[in-house]
């Protein structure tokens, strides 16, 4: 490959990462905002289908940023190899991408988790179980 196809081929891969990042932040705000407004009132088969479906999208996510990641180091190890030191992705700290990288996959499944949390509480806002998160049903 030639210098400007490794340098395309690496911007490309790291805008599809934050595309998914913000794709991901907006399934999360929709998947909050259905729970505080909606989680105490469904049924219980709903409530498991609205799971099942954050879930699975999310879990894709993870493993589609986790590979484009993967894609982008070899890029960049490509790019070394090609002596293509005036590329920013190519003077920085070989492990900065790895570690941001990780960083970012591990805190998508923190926020994952954190909002299946949040929607378990919202199930109990309605009085039943004294959650209190601010929405009341009467």
């Amino acid at each position: 490959m030639t210098d400007f196809e490794l340098s395309y081929l690496f911007n490309e891969h790291v805008e599809t990462i934050v595309t998914m990042l913000f794709g991901y932040f907006s399934i999360t705000s929709a998947f909050l905002v259905a729970a505080y407004l909606t989680a105490h009132t469904l049924a219980r088969f709903i409530a498991w289908v609205v799971i099942a479906l954050y879930s699975t999208t999310s879990i894709a996510l993870f493993i589609i940023t986790y590979k484009f990641t993967q894609m982008v180091i070899g890029i960049r190890d490509a790019m070394v190899e090609n002596n293509m030191m005036w590329h920013p992705g190519v003077t920085e700290h070989p492990l900065l991408l790895p570690v941001t990288f990780y960083l970012i996959v591990f805190g998508l499944l923190a926020i994952f988790i954190a909002s299946l949390w949040f929607f378990r509480i919202a199930r109990l806002s309605n009085g039943v179980g004294g959650a209190g998160i601010g929405v009341k049903v009467s």
